[in-house]
């Protein structure tokens, strides 16, 4: 709490949006202020909040201090869950966007892992559950989910940063695929956030002819996984730049490589390139350079003294013709979507956990709340000091320290001020 002084508090709540214009109150009439009250649920859902009693409890621990949020006293869990069952999704994008672009504007994040700006994007699942309860639900094929359906969401990371903050998202809809939605996305990312990336990567659920010619023709680079779902380029990969089984491998050498040791594993990846040309009839992706394979060599003893060693190849296309050591922190850069929002929106606001509201168009508003509430505590968290601890440790001690902020407070939000 000492280190807490006025201006870091100022700074803490700077980034939990307070003025959310644009995004229509559906309430005929309302006690609270609408605005206030999405932000004190995006504040809650930041400091760990999973249900809306916990929102409802915070906004009576805030007391008179919600005036920073323009709200006068604190909501009731019924009142936030009927502005969440009635809330429209409009205008909570470019809620997004701002918040972003300020916290850029301010250089509290910036591209500080790749000066030239890397966007992932990826799909997310933000709920599952037994039954339909939003018309974006699709059924589970197999028995990965553990409901019955499930709401898939494609968010976009700019994981050049190491706030690694999510600037959009989209809903993937209920018969279409993430490689149908990515236009939109791009697009998107296109039209507000064009200066502040050069690469966008995806995973083979992203990749195709269609997406590869809507990104080179907007001059950025793309970086797409390849697997079996693009069969001719994947076999022109797998001809040109072998795999583990190739009779030789054992002696090849990667044209870089990286070493690391993680729960006792030591991995290993290797990258191979190979150059394409222009008029190559096997690969038809616009403006392709480069085909990568990236070996990853998993290491580690056994309990009783067995060793254990594990292959596995990656492959990639690319519109750039890129040095080895770029190739490979691009790879591992947009991973940093999987490591960062996706698994802090899981593990630490609960997003695969819970829904606080199912009913009417809940699970699509509380998951825009969500993100808001995420880029507040990470970028939040990219200015507090340095603690050596585990990475949990630390999420946790952003959170607290958040919380802390929003008690502290005794002045007006610096949106409202």
């Amino acid at each position: 709490m000492k280190q807490l002084t006025k201006a870091k508090v100022r700074r803490a709540i700077r980034w939990i949006p307070a003025d959310f214009e644009g995004v229509e109150d559906p309430r005929e009439r309302g006690r609270l202020e609408h605005g206030g009250l999405l932000a004190l649920l995006t504040a809650a859902f930041a400091t760990g909040a999973r249900t809306l009693r916990a929102v409802e409890r915070l906004g009576d621990e805030l007391a008179g201090r919600l005036r920073a949020f323009g709200l006068k006293s604190a909501p009731s869990d019924t009142s936030l869950y009927r502005l969440l069952a009635a809330q429209k999704a409009a205008g909570f994008g470019l809620m997004l966007v701002r918040q972003v672009k300020e916290a850029l504007l301010r250089k509290w994040i910036g591209n500080d892992l790749f000066p030239q700006g890397v966007i992932a994007i990826d799909g997310k699942s933000v709920w599952s559950g037994h039954y339909a309860a939003h018309r974006l639900c699709r059924q589970s094929e197999g028995t990965e989910k553990r409901g019955d359906y499930w709401l898939l969401m494609q968010r976009a990371c700019l994981v050049s940063s190491s706030a690694r903050p999510c600037v959009t998202q989209t809903p993937v809809e209920k018969d279409a695929g993430e490689v149908d939605t990515f236009g939109k996305t791009f697009r998107f990312l296109m039209h507000h956030f064009r200066r502040s990336f050069e690469f966008v990567t995806h995973d083979a659920g992203g990749a195709s002819r269609e997406n590869a010619a809507l990104v080179h023709a907007a001059e950025k680079a793309y970086v797409f996984a390849i697997k079996g779902n693009q069969p001719r380029v994947h076999q022109a990969a797998l001809s040109r730049l072998g795999n583990q089984e190739s009779p030789d491998d054992a002696e090849q050498e990667g044209e870089a490589h990286t070493e690391e040791r993680a729960d006792g594993t030591t991995i290993r990846r290797e990258v191979f390139r190979v150059a394409v040309a222009a008029d190559d009839p096997e690969i038809e992706f616009a403006g392709a350079k480069q085909l990568w394979r990236v070996r990853q060599t998993s290491f580690r003893i056994l309990p009783g003294g067995t060793p254990e060693t594990t292959v596995e190849d990656r492959y990639f296309i690319t519109n750039r013709a890129l040095k080895a050591e770029l190739a490979l922190k691009l790879v591992r850069l947009h991973w940093g979507i999987e490591n960062g929002p996706n698994w802090t929106m899981d593990l630490q606001l609960g997003e695969d956990a819970s829904a606080p509201c199912e009913t009417g168009n809940g699970l699509v508003i509380v998951s825009w709340l969500r993100l808001l509430a995420y880029n507040a505590l990470s970028i939040w968290r990219s200015k507090l000091e340095p603690v050596r601890d585990e990475i949990v440790a630390r999420w946790e001690r952003s959170k607290s320290t958040l919380r802390d902020a929003l008690r502290m407070n005794d002045v007006a939000h610096p949106t409202l001020a």
